[in-house]
Parts: structure tokens; C-alpha cells; sequence
């Protein structure tokens, strides 16, 4: 049993640039936010169900098992990896946006994401990145 995150970007007010402050603070101009989710699903790849989350606008990402809770060994699809490859940063929940550099690590390694790829979630995300559990993964 997994969840599904329909995932959306938004603006945070009075940050016009992500940088990081005079503090050693980072400050980012947007955050990524669960805007529906759908819980506990069961995930059998030999059956498919009916069932279907209707969503009101094009989610800016989909993440299959968030908050980690099952097991489930996911890729993403088009639009979603394009967006965290350049926007990782914002996912400001530290577990989800942990599990989404370990699947980016899993992806170079079954051969699932080309090195072009790789080394743009590296430059675009890693140097806003303070939790050594999530830098521990990225270079494991």
C-alpha cells in the first residue's frame, strides 16, 4: 500500500530569488505543496482497477509513495522528472524531497536517467541542500 501526491509549485511571498541570506539562512522564492492525495493504494501490476484521482489543473509532479510509507520502486514520468531535475529544491518536506534524490540516485544507477540529467538535479538543487542525510545519499 503506497500514497499518491499530486504535487503543485507556488510562490512564496516577498522572495523574489533563491539565495542564501546574510544568516547562512536559505531563502527560496517558491515551495511545492501537496495539492491531493490519494492514500493507501494498492499497487498490483498484474490487475488494473477502476480507480482514478480526478484532478483540477495539470499537477505540476506526480510522486508515487510519498511520505515513504511503502515500498515501491518508482520512476517518474515525463513531465514530473523534467520539473524536479530543475526544481528539486522546493519540495520542502525533508523525508519526500530525501526519497526523491534517492530515486534519482537509483534511476542513474539501473541506467534510468541519462548523466545529463543527473548532473542537472546536481547543479540546479544540491548547493540548497543542508541535511547531511539527503547529501549522504546523493553521493553514496
Amino acid at each position: 500500500m503506497i500514497d499518491v501526491a499530486v504535487l503543485k509549485i507556488e510562490k512564496i511571498a516577498g522572495v523574489s530569488a533563491d539565495e542564501i541570506d546574510e544568516d547562512g539562512d536559505i531563502e527560496l522564492k517558491n515551495r511545492v505543496v501537496a495539492s491531493e492525495t490519494l492514500e493507501n493504494c494498492l499497487i498490483d501490476a498484474t490487475e488494473q482497477r477502476p480507480d482514478v484521482m480526478t484532478v483540477d489543473e495539470e499537477p505540476w509532479a506526480v510522486l508515487l509513495n510519498y511520505r515513504n510509507k511503502g515500498y515501491a520502486r518508482i520512476r517518474f514520468d515525463a513531465k514530473s522528472q523534467e520539473n524536479l531535475v530543475r526544481d528539486l529544491r522546493y519540495i520542502t518536506n525533508i523525508a519526500d524531497r530525501t526519497y526523491i534524490w534517492r530515486t534519482f540516485v537509483d534511476m542513474i544507477a539501473n541506467n534510468e536517467l541519462n548523466l545529463v540529467d543527473w548532473y542537472k538535479v546536481v547543479i540546479n538543487n544540491l548547493r540548497f541542500e543542508l541535511e547531511e542525510q539527503t547529501i549522504a545519499v546523493v553521493f553514496a
